[in-house]
C-alpha cells in the first residue's frame, strides 16, 4: 500500500505517528512550523514539504541552512535587520519579514529592494523628516518616530508624514500656536513651549501646556499666574515674577518665588520684606520704603545698597541722610534737623537734594533766608525780634509754620507779622497806646495777640480772657461762643463776668442748665431727645430761642413741649404714635411735625380722620370685615382713606373679607393690598359682573379667592397675574373664569355651588375639585352627561364635566376650555378631584 500524508505538524509529530510518516511516499504539513519541527519531520521522511515560521536567529543558524532553503515559504516572527533579511532572502526568496534597523541601514541604496519587500519597517531611532519621506517612498508600511524643528515639521508638504508618525519630537522650543498645529497633525507630539503668560494661560491652551515637556514664560507674571502655569506643568521655568510683596511673600508661594528666574516687587517694600524675598530668590529687584531705623540698621546695608530706589518714611537728620546716600545714591529723603546742622557748609549738597527740609528747633529770619537759598521746600519756626519778624521777606513768611516774637511788638508790627507770616501760628504781645490798639487796620492783629486790650462788644471766650489778662478792670463785654468753650471749667470766671452770653451752637438740656447756673442772661437753642426735654425744668425749655427734638415724640409729649416753649420760639419735632392718638390730636400739632409715623394699623374711622387731615400720611388699616366692606363701597366717605392705605386687614377670627363687585373693584383700583394672612370672597347681588383681569392684590394666595356665596353673585373674571392658587365657587351664581397662564390653580366647587360655571384657559396641571357636593366618590365614568343619574357617576363629554352632587341629589356640570397642550381630565385617586392633562 502506498500513500502520502497531509496533516498538521502536531499530528505528524505525535510519537505514535512516526512509522506512518516514515512510510509515506510524501508528507505535506498544513501549518507553518518551527525549524526544529521541520528537522524532526525531515528526519522521518525526507520527502516532506513545509513552510517555516520562526525567529530570525533560529532560521539563520548555519546548521539549518538546508532546511531553510528547502522550505516552501518563510515567515519571520520577529523584526530583523536589513542584513538578516538579506541573509534569509539569500537562503529562501519566499521569505516574509518585518524590518527593524537604523535609518542609515534602511536607506542604504543597496537595501531598497529588501526594504520595499518588507511587511513593515520600523527604524530603531528617531528619524528626520527627510528620512521619513524616503522610507515611506520605499515602503508605506513604515512605522517611525520623527524628530525635527517646528519649521520642518510644520511644512505643509510634510503634513501626511507627520500625521503618520508613531511619535513626533520637536527639537526646538515652540510657541503655543505651533504646538497646537503640531498636535493637530499628531497627538503624540513631544515639544517644549515658550510663549507669553496670556497665551499660555488661555483656557483653550490648558491641555497643550500640560502636555509640554517644559514651559518657558516669555514675559513677567504674577504669583497667581505662575502658580496656575506650574499647576498645568510642573516643568515651567524661566518665568519672571512681578507682583506685590504681599502676594510674593505668602508662605504658599515660597516655592514659586524661589523657582523664578527673577523677581520684581510691584511696589516699594520694607527692608524686612526685601530680606525675605532675597532669601527666597537672590535675583529680586525692589524699591525700599521704610523707617530710617530699619534702613540704617547695620544688617540692612546690603539690602539697602541693592535697592533700585529708597523712600524714607520719616524725615532724617543730615548725618542719617549722608549715611543712606553713601549706601545708595538713589535715596529720596526729607530732612529734619537743627538749623546749625542744616547750615553746615559740608552738608550743603545733602540739604539741597532733600525732598523737604524741616528745622527741628528754631531759626532766625537770617537763618531762614540761608536755608531757602539751599532748598526752597524748607519749613521752620521763627524765633526772632518783633522788628526782624515784621521786616521778613514774603518768601521767608510763606514757609514759616510758627513764629515767636522775642520782643514786644507795636500794633503796626503785629499787623505786619500776620501779613508776612500768613500761614504761620504767630505768638506775640502788643504794647501800644489805646488809640493805636483801636486802629481798624490793626484790629485783627490786636485780637490775635497773646496780650491785648479788646473793646469788641461780643467776643469769644479766648478773646475775653486775653482782655482780662491784660486788664482785670475791663468789663461790659458780651460773649458769643460754642457751648464747649463757654462751659470749659478754666473759663468759668470769664463767663460769670459777662453782661450777656450767646451760644453759637445748639446745646443739650444738661448744658443749658449748667450755663444758666453760671450766667442767667444766656441766649441759646436746644437740641435733645424728647425724653430729656419733657423731663427738663420747663423754665429751661421756655428760655430757648428754638428747640430741636432729635428723636420722635408721642402726641402727648409734643403737646407738653409746645405748651412750654416761648411764644417766639420754634419747636422742630416728628411724631410716632397710634392712629387713635394721632387722630385725636389737633391739626396744628400734626401739621407742625416734620414727619409722622403711625405705629400699628388704624381703624377705618381713624384712617379717615388722618387721611382727611394729612393726605400724604402712610398707614395700614385693620378693622372688621363688615367695616372694611362698607368702607370699600363707592358711596362710602371712607373709601379714599382705604384707597390710600398700604394694606388692609380683617380683625375677625376668620380673617376673611367678603365684598361685592363694586367694593372689589375699589380695592383693585389703588395700591392697597390685603394683608398676607387674609382671604377674600366676592359675593353680592351681582349678575355676570365683570371683574376684569386681576393683578396681585395681596392676601393668602394659597387659600385663594371665593366667587359667589349666600347672595348667589355671578362673575366674569380673568385670574391674570393675581397669583391666587385656589378659586372656590359658591352659591347658585354661574361663574365665567379664565385661568391664569403659568400658575397652577385649583378650582373648587363649594358646598353651595350648583354648577353651570365656565372655566377657560385650563393648563396642564390645573385641578378641578368637586368635593363640595358632599361625600363625593366618583367611581364610574359614563359616556355622556345625560347618563349621570346617580351617586358615583361622572362624564366628560364635549368639554363638559358632569358629576353627581350628593348634597343636591342632582347632576351638575362645568364647561371647560383648555389652553394649548391640554386636552382632557384625569380623575385622581381621591375620586373627587380632576387634573388637567
Amino acid at each position: 500500500m502506498t500513500y502520502s500524508l497531509v496533516d498538521t505538524s502536531a499530528n505528524l509529530l505525535l510519537p505514535g505517528s512516526a512509522a506512518i510518516v516514515n512510510a509515506a511516499t510524501a508528507v505535506a504539513v498544513t501549518d507553518p512550523i518551527l525549524i526544529a519541527d521541520a528537522n524532526a519531520l525531515l528526519a522521518l521522511n525526507a520527502n516532506t514539504s513545509y513552510s517555516l515560521s520562526d525567529t530570525a536567529s533560529n532560521l539563520l543558524a548555519p546548521a539549518d541552512a538546508a532546511t531553510v532553503s528547502a522550505a516552501v515559504a518563510l515567515s519571520i516572527t520577529d523584526a530583523v535587520s536589513v542584513a538578516s533579511a538579506d541573509a534569509l532572502l539569500a537562503l529562501n526568496v519566499n521569505t516574509s519579514y518585518g524590518l527593524s534597523d537604523s535609518a542609515v541601514n534602511l536607506l542604504d541604496p543597496l537595501a531598497s529592494a529588501t526594504v520595499s519587500a518588507a511587511t513593515e519597517v520600523t527604524p530603531l531611532q528617531d528619524i528626520s523628516m527627510q528620512d521619513a519621506n524616503g522610507l515611506l517612498l520605499l515602503n508605506p508600511n513604515t512605522f517611525y518616530q520623527i524628530s525635527g524643528t517646528a519649521a520642518e515639521l510644520l511644512n505643509p508638504l510634510d503634513a501626511p508624514a507627520v500625521s503618520a508618525a508613531t511619535g513626533v519630537i520637536v527639537t526646538d522650543i515652540v510657541a503655543m500656536a505651533d504646538a497646537d498645529a503640531l498636535l493637530a497633525l499628531n497627538g503624540a507630539a513631544s515639544y517644549d513651549l515658550s510663549d507669553t503668560a496670556a497665551n499660555l494661560l488661555a483656557p483653550v491652551a490648558a491641555a497643550t501646556v500640560s502636555a509640554a515637556n517644559s514651559v518657558t514664560v516669555q514675559d513677567q507674571v504674577s504669583v497667581a499666574d505662575a502658580d496656575a502655569l506650574l499647576a498645568l506643568n510642573a516643568n515651567t521655568t524661566g518665568y519672571v515674577l512681578y507682583d506685590s510683596a504681599a502676594n510674593l511673600l505668602v508662605p504658599a508661594a515660597a516655592a514659586t518665588v524661589s523657582g523664578a528666574t527673577a523677581v520684581a516687587a510691584a511696589e516699594f517694600i520694607t527692608v524686612a520684606d526685601a530680606d525675605a524675598l532675597l532669601a527666597l530668590n537672590a535675583n529680586t529687584s525692589y524699591g525700599l520704603w521704610d523707617t530710617a531705623a530699619n534702613l540704617l540698621a547695620a544688617a540692612a546695608a546690603a539690602t539697602v545698597a541693592g535697592a533700585n530706589a529708597l523712600l524714607v518714611e520719616e524725615a532724617l537728620t543730615v548725618a542719617e541722610a549722608n549715611t543712606l546716600l553713601g549706601l545708595n545714591p538713589n535715596t529720596s529723603y526729607g530732612l529734619a534737623d537743627a538749623a546749625a546742622d542744616l547750615l553746615a557748609t559740608a552738608d550743603a549738597a545733602t540739604v539741597a537734594a532733600a525732598a523737604f527740609v524741616t528745622v527741628s528747633d528754631s531759626a532766625t529770619v537770617a537763618d531762614a533766608d540761608a536755608l531757602l537759598t539751599l532748598n526752597g521746600n524748607t519749613s521752620y519756626g521763627l524765633f526772632d525780634t518783633a522788628e526782624a519778624l515784621a521786616a521778613a521777606s514774603a518768601a521767608v513768611g510763606q514757609n514759616a509754620t510758627w513764629s515767636i516774637a522775642t520782643t514786644l511788638a507795636t500794633a503796626a508790627q503785629a499787623t505786619a507779622i500776620n501779613a508776612i507770616l500768613i500761614g504761620a501760628t504767630n505768638s506775640y504781645s502788643v504794647s501800644d497806646t489805646v488809640a493805636a490798639l483801636l486802629e481798624p487796620a490793626d484790629a485783627a492783629a490786636v485780637e490775635l495777640a497773646q496780650t491785648v486790650l479788646v473793646t469788641v462788644p461780643a467776643v469769644s471766650v479766648a478773646a475775653a480772657g486775653a482782655v482780662l489778662a491784660l486788664n482785670a478792670q475791663t468789663g461790659g463785654y458780651e460773649l458769643s461762643d460754642s457751648a464747649a468753650n463757654l462751659l470749659a471749667p478754666l473759663d468759668a470766671v470769664t463767663v460769670i463776668a459777662a453782661s450777656a452770653i450767646t451760644v453759637t451752637d445748639a446745646i443739650s438740656i444738661a448744658d443749658a442748665g449748667a450755663l444758666l447756673l453760671l450766667n442767667s442772661n444766656s441766649f441759646y437753642g436746644l437740641v435733645d431727645t424728647g425724653a430729656d426735654l419733657v423731663l427738663a425744668d420747663a423754665a429751661i425749655v421756655h428760655g430757648a430761642q428754638n428747640v430741636i427734638v432729635t428723636d420722635t415724640l408721642l402726641v402727648a409729649d409734643a403737646t407738653t413741649l409746645l405748651g412750654e416753649i416761648a411764644p417766639a420760639a420754634t419747636l422742630t419735632y416728628s411724631l410716632t404714635d397710634t392712629a387713635a392718638d394721632l387722630a385725636a390730636a389737633s391739626l396744628t400739632l400734626l401739621t407742625g411735625a416734620t414727619s409722622i409715623t403711625v405705629s400699628g394699623p388704624a381703624s377705618v374711622a381713624h384712617a379717615t380722620t388722618l387721611h382727611g387731615e394729612l393726605p400724604a400720611i402712610n398707614y395700614s388699616v385693620a378693622d372688621t370685615a363688615a367695616a372694611l366692606a362698607a368702607a370699600l363701597d363707592s358711596a362710602s366717605p371712607n373709601l379714599a382713606a382705604l384707597d390710600a392705605a398700604i394694606t388692609i386687614g380683617v380683625t375677625d377670627p376668620g380673617l376673611n373679607l367678603t365684598v361685592n363687585a363694586d367694593a372689589f373693584a375699589n380695592l383693585l383700583s389703588g395700591p392697597t393690598l390685603l394683608v398676607a394672612n387674609d382671604t377674600i370672597a366676592i359675593d353680592g347681588a351681582d349678575v355676570s359682573a365683570n371683574l376684569g383681569t386681576l393683578d396681585y392684590f395681596g392676601g393668602d394666595v394659597t387659600l385663594g379667592i371665593t366667587l359667589g356665596g349666600s347672595q348667589n353673585g355671578s362673575y366674569i373674571v380673568d385670574m391674570g397675574t393675581s397669583g391666587e392658587r385656589v378659586i372656590t365657587m359658591e352659591g347658585t351664581g354661574q361663574q365665567q373664569i379664565t385661568a391664569a397662564s403659568g400658575t397652577l390653580e385649583q378650582f373648587v366647587m363649594g358646598a353651595t355651588a350648583t354648577g353651570g360655571s365656565t372655566l377657560a384657559n385650563l393648563e396642564v396641571g390645573d385641578r378641578i375639585d368637586v368635593s363640595g357636593g358632599g361625600h363625593m366618590d366618583l367611581v364610574t365614568e359614563v359616556a355622556s352627561g345625560a347618563q349621570v343619574t346617580a351617586e358615583g357617576l361622572w362624564a366628560f363629554d364635549g368639554n363638559v364635566l358632569t358629576y353627581w352632587d350628593f348634597n343636591d341629589a342632582a347632576a351638575e356640570a362645568l364647561a371647560l376650555q383648555f389652553a394649548s397642550g391640554a386636552t382632557t381630565l384625569e380623575l385622581q385617586s381621591s375620586h373627587h378631584s380632576f387634573t388637567v392633562v
